[in-house]
């Protein structure tokens, strides 16, 4: 069916090409177009060649539509026309006609408007490559896969095709600066393709095909990447299509991909069995300029590739001016005894289309208190959206904000102002829509849907995966609250807290450019000029604000003994390694050496975090590792449970006491036997147990999980997505040999006769001992511990309001998944466990001397004598210096950890 819209499509050009300049001369050049015989260029003719690239060939096509002359370039994703409309514009067909394969998309009508007179712009200009036939192809015309497609309006990329192939031709790596919207997201990967980059010359004459890979630091932006790059090149995403993607926990590729979309992190996992990545023959980084610790740490690893594989390409993207650092980071030391004498590597600057953008700053000054911003600029985002709604020509609205809960109760304002507004006037269409990472992907997908700008404006309320990840089409008007969020790790406290900070200035520029894709807009700043001069001129790289316990044991896995001297772009601080090292040895994943041990090497198998990966691997000891695979599932998605503050806000605008209906539900789940007492990682699988049987029960009628869901305040997408990995990760399990178990597997002791219970929570001690807590004599309050003696390390923390622990009676131990601070530290995902559990996994291994962490990466430690030192008193005397009960007080250090950490950035660039 398809295929027939493509001849029909390609008669109606052909024929009026030649109806226009002579018949005969069109068929005789076209059907030349196809053969093996260099095709000589020819000017007078209806087909003009205008370029010729070793297989490439582009051609012109001069033609006449309704009395209107203009210059045709084909572009196969947008030819466009709905049956009426062919059936009334088809003429007299010739037989001698070659067809060509063009890709039809219903959702545009270029090729009916041009036809038809109606396209106000009648001269846009379209482009299509063609490659030569293959010589086994038993047709003498293109088969689809051979044919590149590109947006109709050429975009800045394609002008510096032939320059950024020409370079990744002459040099291993090159670095390509493009504004946001010109193209290099998803040309680029296009370019590589056609000019057979998958394809890999080895000795003798004989090719090898591998894979183009092309890397992104998040997974909405992989998944819509690629479904975009499909479209354009007419191809499925998987199956037997050329594009793929993978990302955690997820992935849809096959022998027959050969672009091949994924997220970073995912790319390091394939470091571990695939060193020098020989199943690709080009990687592509994009959007480097996030400096995601996964991005770093492929820096590292591909300036590593490089050196051992000379027909190895690293093609390296980022939205804004650092792209000098990139180019010296891979670039080739001149001359044998000076190592200083750089020559960088080539850089290509691709121009965006930047229409001019006004910007407007607030009054208000950005204020940070102990806690976070003091401003209220979510409400502030709200008034000015709505202003600007109101008032502003046709155009959509980008709206910054930093999480989650802002975005969805900004939607909700916005949403309600409107109806108010609809009842008094008949003015434009509002859609509102969210954009977060946790959002669904049907949900996501709405904010790219085709609307009417006239008539429809769509409010896009998103967090930062909106500056550079993903380019929205229509956008004139951009609201920028000035924050973001970030993970922040102290070292000292092992303690990670998601801070609202203020952007850098480079992120408020990228911001204030998503207004100027398409014509010139408009961006409020909700800050004032001082606060933006006050701003940080770049982000601090996640490296150096993160737990790099999983960064580490990729590295030790892959051969790098010393860790600290690994060339990072921006190497973290050397307490910050030191910090993973003590985990990873502590867990036991490292030896005495530094060295990865079986272990370790279990671990590194699961696609999780060191803590996560160690309870699984002991729930394989403890012949209990099927179940286990449930928790482990729902600790790695979001939180199942619906936010009681989220609602708390939207019950209270009903008049309904939001406190008494929370406690209610946490009775219901106790009632219908999903609460359990021991704690939330249970619960969570006894959740998840109940999910799958409803859905079971249900037939494949999704309204009736949905609704099972909502009256349980359990989140559908959460429950899905921890279904998914729960297969996943028993399929890993089901690769294991039996010497890889029996490698860490020790004799048989009386812990495998426990209650399955029992044995999932010594499990998980196993992973989380360090992670341990004792109950105060206020039974709401406990103190953290750094071993069984319940020794005071930092402050006093409580359960966190989603914490069934907060419905049960409190045990005298218990271990978290993690810290969260708000307006007060939390522990969130807590369990009860036994002090016996403790002692059999502490071992006392957490008093580490400082001497045996630097021999953990070979290094001697920087102060004589530092080795009689502890390093866990250290801490606990530093941390524990004038600190009182006071919950407040860890609340500081870590909003100055954000300040801290970006302070040394700015200082060892000042330096280099």
């Amino acid at each position: 069916m398809v295929n027939s819209w493509f001849y029909r499509v390609a008669q109606i050009i052909l024929n009026r090409c030649g109806r226009t300049r002579g018949g005969a001369a069109a068929t005789q050049t076209s059907r030349r177009l196809f053969s093996d015989d260099p095709v000589p260029e020819k000017r007078g003719g209806p087909w003009t060649l205008v370029e010729r690239n070793g297989c490439i060939v582009r051609w012109q096509v001069l033609t006449a539509v309704l009395g209107f002359t203009h210059c045709l370039d084909i572009c196969p994703n947008e030819l466009v026309c709905n049956g009426d409309v062919l059936d009334k514009l088809e003429g007299d067909k010739s037989p001698e006609v070659v067809p060509l394969f063009i890709t039809v998309n219903p959702k545009r009508d270029t090729i009916a408007q041009m036809l038809t007179g109606t396209s106000a712009d009648i001269a846009k200009t379209y482009r299509v490559y063609f490659s030569k036939a293959d010589e086994n192809d038993d047709d003498d015309y293109l088969v689809d896969h051979s044919i590149a497609m590109y947006p109709p309006t050429p975009l800045p990329a394609l002008e510096h095709r032939e320059e950024i192939l020409q370079a990744l031709n002459d040099h291993q790596v090159v670095v390509c600066v493009g504004e946001t919207g010109s193209g290099k997201t998803t040309q680029l990967p296009q370019f590589l393709h056609v000019c057979g980059a998958y394809t890999s010359s080895k000795g003798g004459g004989d090719e090898k095909s591998q894979c183009i890979a092309i890397t992104q630091p998040r997974r909405v932006a992989t998944v819509s990447v690629a479904q975009r790059v499909a479209e354009e090149m007419n191809t499925r995403v998987g199956g037997d299509g050329v594009v793929g993607y993978s990302i955690r926990f997820e992935s849809r590729c096959s022998v027959n991909t050969k672009l091949k979309f994924l997220t970073d992190g995912v790319l390091v996992r394939e470091c571990l069995s695939d060193p020098l990545l020989q199943k690709y023959s080009v990687v592509m980084l994009d959007e480097a300029h996030e400096r995601s610790v996964h991005t770093d740490l492929l820096l590292g690893l591909l300036k590593q590739v490089t050196k051992r594989r000379p027909e190895f390409r690293v093609l390296i993207t980022s939205a804004t001016l650092d792209a000098e650092r990139f180019a010296e980071f891979f670039g080739e030391s001149i001359g044998k005894k000076s190592k200083k004498k750089v020559k960088p590597c080539p850089i290509v600057k691709i121009p965006g289309r930047v229409f001019p953008v006004d910007i407007f700053h607030s009054k208000q000054r950005q204020i940070m208190g102990h806690r976070g911003p003091l401003s209220t600029y979510v409400r502030a985002a709200v008034e000015t959206t709505m202003q600007v709604h109101n008032s502003e020509e046709p155009g959509h609205i980008l709206v910054f904000l930093t999480g989650q809960r802002e975005i969805e109760d900004a939607c909700a304002q916005m949403r309600a102002l409107h109806r108010e507004q609809e009842r008094r006037s008949d003015g434009m269409e509002l859609r509102v829509l969210p954009l977060y990472g946790a959002l669904q992907g049907q949900r996501q997908r709405e904010i790219f849907d085709a609307v009417s700008v006239s008539r429809v404006r769509k409010v896009i309320v998103a967090t930062n995966i909106a500056e550079t990840s993903l380019t929205i089409d229509g956008v004139r008007y951009v609201v920028d609250c000035g924050f973001t969020k970030q993970k922040v790790y102290n070292p000292v406290q092992q303690m990670e807290s998601l801070v609202v900070v203020p952007i850098s200035k480079v992120s408020a520029q990228q911001r204030a450019g998503r207004a100027g894709r398409t014509a010139p807009g408009k961006c409020y700043r909700l800050y004032n000029k001082t606060s933006y001069e006050e701003m940080a001129q770049e982000t601090v790289p996640e490296i150096q604000r993160t737990n790099l316990a999983n960064t580490v044991l990729y590295l030790k896995l892959l051969g790098v003994q010393d860790v600290i001297g690994f060339p990072y772009l921006d190497p973290p601080d050397e307490d910050s390694l030191l910090d993973a090292l003590k985990q990873l040895y502590v867990l036991g994943a490292l030896d005495a050496t530094g060295e990865a041990t079986a272990l370790g090497k279990l671990m590194a198998v699961f696609p999780l975090e060191p803590k996560l990966s160690r309870a699984l691997v002991e729930s394989l000891l403890l012949d209990c590792s099927r179940e286990m695979t449930q928790v482990v599932a729902m600790l790695s998605v979001e939180n199942v449970l619906i936010d009681a503050q989220q609602n708390k806000k939207r019950k209270n605008r009903d008049g309904s006491d939001e406190g008494e209906d929370w406690e209610q539900n946490m009775l219901t789940l106790r009632e219908d036997g999903l609460l359990h007492e021991d704690g939330d990682q249970l619960t969570y699988r006894l959740l998840l147990k109940a999910f799958e049987s409803k859905a079971r029960s249900a037939q494949g009628r999704r309204r009736d999980v949905e609704r099972w869901c909502d009256d349980r305040r359990l989140r559908f997408r959460a429950l899905t997505m921890a279904g998914s990995i729960v297969k996943q990760l028993r399929d890993i399990l089901d690769t294991l040999s039996r010497r890889d178990v029996e490698a860490v597997k020790g004799e048989k002791d009386d812990r495998r006769d426990a209650s399955l219970d029992d044995r999932l929570r010594q499990s998980l001690c196993a992973g989380f001992f360090m992670n341990a807590a004792r109950r105060c004599t206020m039974e709401t309050v406990y103190r953290l511990v750094n071993h069984d003696d319940g020794k005071k390390v930092a402050h006093l923390v409580q359960f966190h309001p989603l914490s069934v622990m907060c419905y049960t009676a409190p045990p005298e131990f218990c271990v978290y998944q993690e810290l969260v601070v708000t307006s007060k530290p939390f522990m969130r995902g807590a369990l009860a466990v036994e002090r016996r559990w403790l002692d059999y996994y502490s071992k006392d291994k957490l008093n580490v001397p400082a001497a045996q962490l630097y021999a953990l990466c070979g290094r001697k430690s920087r102060v004589e004598g530092k080795d009689q030192e502890q390093v866990t008193t250290q801490q606990s005397a530093d941390t524990s210096q004038g600190n009182s009960a006071e919950t407040s007080k860890p609340l500081a250090v870590s909003a100055d950890a954000v300040a801290a950490a970006r302070a040394r950035f700015l200082a060892r660039k000042k330096r280099s």
